[in-house]
């Protein structure tokens, strides 16, 4: 594999792992700040920054040959390919995937277990009207919300490794 080549993989799988942090930390925190404050303006800021930093990180995927230019990564080493010739870098690329959409997914399983055992907690020791019309009700739903959220999305990135892999090595090829 040329130097080039895993350098493009390598920003690739950043800019990927950064996404879907972002992603899933930025639903997150408008979850929670529509749940606490009902202002639907903060939403509007939120979804705008979103929306920025999804164009950030698909013109880093997108862009990598003039990044690697401009940076000029792909100067002073010795050889001009990586010994990876049992390896392809589509392979490269699912095997990082999978390893992002593993990390998300099990980092999303303890808050869904303790959110999900606060919520039942919660409706177990209140009566229903504070169950449905209560405050932190609402906020331990939310949070609940969030951890599923964060697991779909891992799940979604793991199961669907081949098919990003083929995404993100088409333009470098």
């Amino acid at each position: 594999m040329h130097i080039t080549t895993f350098i493009k993989l390598i920003f690739r799988l950043f800019a990927l792992y950064a996404l879907v942090s972002t992603v899933l930390f930025s639903i997150s925190s408008m979850i929670s700040t529509y749940s606490m404050t009902k202002d639907p303006l903060l939403i509007v800021y939120g979804l705008a920054g979103l929306a920025i930093s999804v164009f950030l990180f698909y013109w880093l995927i997108q862009k990598t040959d003039s990044i690697i230019v401009f940076l000029k990564l792909d100067k002073g080493f010795e050889e001009e390919r990586i010994p990876f010739e049992k390896m392809e870098g589509k392979v490269l690329v699912q095997t990082g995937c999978i390893l992002i959409g593993g990390f998300v997914f099990f980092n999303g399983i303890p808050d869904f277990i303790i959110q999900g055992y606060m919520l039942f907690s919660y409706q177990a020791s209140n009566s229903i009207a504070d169950s449905l019309f209560g405050r932190e009700s609402a906020d331990v739903t939310a949070d609940l919300v969030k951890a599923c959220i964060r697991m779909a999305v891992g799940y979604l990135v793991f199961n669907n490794s081949r098919w990003i892999s083929n995404k993100l090595t088409l333009q470098s090829e």
